[in-house]
């Protein structure tokens, strides 16, 4: 099921970012593209969900 692929991708994703925060990373966040991939994650679930919803409504 490619929605729960994309859940534990974003999982991930949080991890990530909070580690680099916890750890006080001095690389940027935006540096590691985490951001990016963060958004696209959401979107692509937000579709799947979204036509999901269509396609039992």
């Amino acid at each position: 099921n490619e929605i729960t692929l994309l859940t534990t991708q974003l999982r991930n994703i949080e991890r990530k970012i909070l580690r680099g925060i916890r750890d006080r990373n001095t690389r940027s966040l935006g540096a590691t593209g985490l951001p990016v991939l963060l958004e696209s994650t959401y979107r692509a679930m937000f579709i799947h969900l979204e036509e999901l919803e269509a396609a039992q409504a």
